[in-house]
């Protein structure tokens, strides 16, 4: 059975929303003035990653509602 395409939108867009609130941590906890460079550019590097993914699923929910949830 095929996925539904609104529930796949609506999946992908709590997974986004679930990484945007991941990342926004990450970023807080590398506001710390004693983190060090390393965990600085290790935090960048995985926020990075996080939103490459959420660009992935963003662009994913788009074509799916470009295709199939026409109004």
């Amino acid at each position: 059975m095929e996925n539904d395409p609104k529930d796949t939108v609506q999946r992908l867009f709590a997974e986004v929303t679930a990484q945007l609130e991941d990342a926004a941590m990450a970023a807080l906890k590398g506001q710390s003035p004693w983190i060090d460079a390393n965990k600085a550019r290790a935090a960048a590097t995985a926020i990075r990653d996080n939103l490459a993914e959420v660009d992935r699923k963003l662009d994913a929910a788009e074509m799916i509602a470009a295709r199939y949830l026409q109004d």
